[in-house]
């Protein structure tokens, strides 16, 4: 079947990719029987579904967002605003940013996220 430990490495890098796609398909086919999303926990402004990451990352909140989009959440608070006594929403930056990675790193977060969507379907959105 093989001729090489190249071809080996190629096919094995090939079912990765296509591993993650599937992965990626079968997220965004849940996330669209979610007719809102809730809101994010400890969040002011953002919405969507909490996933666990995985035990070896070093990401803070990761979501599924919108149409299965997975995000990092980053919170950023206004220094100035803070001294002024300011409204928490002056107070506080609430950045959505895209997770990205090659298949490797992703297929543990779309499996989780799968994971997080699935429970919100079918206990939480009762």
């Amino acid at each position: 079947m093989f001729n090489s430990h190249f071809e080996q490495l190629a096919f094995a890098n090939a079912i990765v990719d296509k591993t993650a796609s599937e992965l990626k398909e079968l997220l965004i086919k849940l996330a669209s029987e979610i007719e809102q999303l809730p809101p994010f926990p400890g969040a002011m402004f953002t919405y969507g579904i909490e996933v666990e990451p995985p035990k070896s990352s070093d990401l803070g909140c990761i979501l599924v967002g919108e149409k299965g989009s997975l995000y990092e959440l980053i919170l950023n608070f206004d220094d100035e605003a803070l001294a002024r006594d300011g409204a928490p929403t002056e107070t506080r930056n609430e950045e959505l940013r895209p997770l990205e990675g090659d298949a490797m790193e992703i297929i543990p977060y779309l499996h989780a996220a799968i994971e997080a969507v699935i429970n919100y379907l079918d206990n939480d959105n009762k």
